[in-house]
Parts: C-alpha cells; sequence; structure tokens
C-alpha cells in the first residue's frame, strides 16, 4: 500500500514539474527582462533633454508573428519602432557574442520596421512615421553571463515555436514550406 502512495505522489511531482514549462510569452519576457536590464543601465540618461529605451518583445500565436518594439524618449519626444516578422521567415541560424545576439531573414527583407514619432507635451502621434525593411533584428546584453541565459532562452524559444507547427500561407498553393525546423548558433566571439 505504501509503495502505491509513493509512486502516486512520484507521479504528482513529475506531472507538476512538466507543468511548469514557460510559454513562448513569458519566455519573451525573460529575453526582454534580460534585455532591458542592459539598456537601462549603460549610457542612456533618462529625462526631457535625454534619451531613454525600453525594449519589449511579443508573439502572436494566431498569425505567427514575432514583434520587438523599442521606445527612445529625447527632448520630449518619444520614437516607437516596431519590428515584426512572420517567424517561418526567420533564419534557422541565430549569430551571437556574449554582448548581442541577431536574429536573421531566410530570404531578404523580412522584418518589417514601423517608427512613429509620439510628442509627449501634446499626447498625439505625429504624421512623421515610415515603414522599411530590414534582415536582421539585433538584441544587445552587455554581460557574458545574462547573454548566456539570453541564448538558453532563445534555443528554448525556437524549440517552442517548432512545436507550434506554424502553416503560413496554407490556402495558397504556391507557397513555400518550410519543412527544415532545425535551428542553429552562430558563436561570431572569435570574429570580433
Amino acid at each position: 500500500m505504501k509503495s502505491k502512495l509513493y509512486l502516486l505522489i512520484f507521479c504528482f511531482f513529475i506531472t507538476k514539474i512538466d507543468s511548469q514549462k514557460l510559454s513562448i510569452n513569458q519566455t519573451l519576457e525573460y529575453i526582454e527582462n534580460i534585455e532591458n536590464i542592459y539598456t537601462n543601465s549603460t549610457s542612456y540618461v533618462s529625462g526631457n533633454m535625454g534619451i531613454t529605451e525600453r525594449n519589449k518583445l511579443d508573439f502572436d500565436i494566431d498569425e505567427g508573428i514575432l514583434t520587438k518594439t523599442s521606445y527612445w524618449v529625447n527632448k520630449g519626444e518619444t520614437i516607437e519602432k516596431i519590428q515584426s516578422v512572420n517567424v517561418n521567415d526567420l533564419s534557422k541560424e541565430v549569430e551571437y557574442s556574449d554582448k548581442w545576439m541577431k536574429l536573421k531573414c531566410m530570404n531578404e527583407n523580412c522584418f518589417k520596421v514601423t517608427n512613429f514619432k509620439y510628442d509627449n507635451s501634446t499626447n498625439t502621434y505625429s504624421n512623421d512615421y515610415y515603414i522599411d525593411y530590414s534582415n536582421k533584428l539585433n538584441i544587445y546584453i552587455i554581460q557574458e553571463y545574462n547573454a548566456k541565459k539570453a541564448l538558453t532562452a532563445f534555443k528554448y524559444l525556437f524549440s517552442l515555436f517548432n512545436e507550434l507547427n506554424l502553416e503560413r500561407d496554407k490556402d495558397d498553393p504556391f507557397a513555400q514550406n518550410v519543412t527544415n525546423n532545425t535551428v542553429s548558433f552562430k558563436n561570431s566571439n572569435s570574429a570580433s
């Protein structure tokens, strides 16, 4: 009887441990917090005359869109930069060093970049915005220990993306289907 009770308790703890897996957005929040520690502790100055930067990472599970929003405050004006990408368009190689990580496109210009200006004194967006495209998204982390934690979180994040098995353009007979979901990580420390 005791052995059955121990077995039941053991099974309960195993399922409890397995159920404490982070979601995609929780993993992005973890990476975001590591990156924001870097941006808030270096030479950025707060206040009306200085620059403050804050980054936010999000994932839209329905559309498969990963978004990084960066905010800069400079002389009473906030500049908001939004970089978004369908995760199926990401290269399966993440380049990193002890200070940054770089997500890259599988094909040219997969990151849609939108910039807005917001006047803090009038609480209005100006018409001065533009849309551009980019081949990469950089995440800067200055401390090597935190960079290693972020790298581990990215490996986990890509495993979660693979579990989703997102089907982009599933109703388009001419869309390219990506079958290789293996992600590699390229250390660029030796190249610096």
